[in-house]
């Protein structure tokens, strides 16, 4: 892991079918040194963020999926703002 390759912008799509409840991640960098976008074992989208301070900050929508459904997840982040999307409506706004 290189801070150097950490986006300090970014944003992460996915079509993701899920058929258990479980974490299920789609994308990271390092996890918790990085990034790591996923759905959580309550079928909630969640990103967790580490800052330029050092500090690993989760933030986790709103809203869930469901099970045997796909959905478009989507999540975006640029100075510490996160926005969350599930099938083009967004879900939560928060700072990371």
């Amino acid at each position: 892991y290189s801070s150097a390759v950490n986006p300090a912008e970014f944003s992460i799509m996915a079509w993701v079918k899920l058929s258990q409840r479980r974490k299920n991640r789609f994308v990271g960098l390092h996890s918790s040194l990085g990034y790591k976008f996923e759905v959580d074992s309550l079928l909630f989208p969640a990103l967790s963020v580490r800052t330029a301070d050092g500090k690993e900050n989760t933030i986790v929508a709103d809203k869930g999926t469901g099970l045997n459904n796909w959905y478009h997840l989507a999540v975006t982040f640029k100075a510490g703002e996160l926005n969350f999307y599930i099938n083009g409506t967004s879900q939560i706004t928060g700072q990371s």
